[in-house]
């Protein structure tokens, strides 16, 4: 991104006012946003019964939320889904949240790749697959793709793996756990964690 600062810092006036141009500062401004501790950019989409989720909204009700980015063309989205389900599962109740974006044009595809692969948490779709303003907005380039998003909107991490994730969440939702000691009878010595 430097050296991309660089060239752009030296060209002449009459290309100040330019489409690439503008177009080239509003990608450097996007960059800046969209690093590890940046903040999450805000955008809008609709569920399947057209409602309107916003995504800050939706960021501030849970501890951490996963913005995931899929289709239901795309095998690899797909072959994540049993994975992510099981994390979904696990630590949704420690405030963790899934929002899926879908880049599907086909509104039948959709649902029936979120009834089939029982899709957990809020499932969004545009209809608009690439050209998505949130797709745009986050630079997706290939899905699966996502952003690990903690409660004030910072960004955590890239394009996590399932087992990824599942570590990471591990480690973020430890830090507000539960500590219990004291003699259990029967175990003279050691250390007993429970998973809550």
């Amino acid at each position: 991104m430097k050296y991309e600062k660089e060239y752009l810092n030296i060209l002449k006036e009459e290309s100040l006012n330019t489409y690439h141009y503008k177009h080239l500062r509003e990608r450097e401004a996007l960059m800046v946003q969209l690093r590890i501790g940046g903040k999450a950019p805000n955008f809008t989409s609709k569920t399947s019964n057209n409602k309107t989720i916003k995504l800050t909204d939706e960021v501030r009700k849970h501890d951490f939320t996963l913005l995931q980015f899929w289709a239901s063309w795309s095998v690899k989205s797909r072959e994540q889904s049993p994975e992510l389900n099981k994390i979904y599962n696990k630590y949704k109740q420690r405030g963790f949240e899934v929002i899926g974006v879908s880049l599907d044009e086909d509104k039948a595809s959709w649902e029936r790749a979120v009834k089939d692969d029982n899709l957990q948490g809020v499932q969004l779709c545009d209809f608009k697959k690439w050209e998505s303003p949130s797709v745009q907005t986050y630079m997706v380039k290939e899905v699966p793709s996502n952003v690990l998003i903690d409660r004030d909107g910072r960004i955590i991490a890239f394009n996590l793996s399932t087992e990824e994730l599942a570590l990471r969440l591990k480690e973020l939702t430890a830090a507000s756990g539960f500590t219990i000691s004291g003699a259990i009878k029967g175990i003279d010595e050691g250390k007993i964690t429970l998973e809550l």
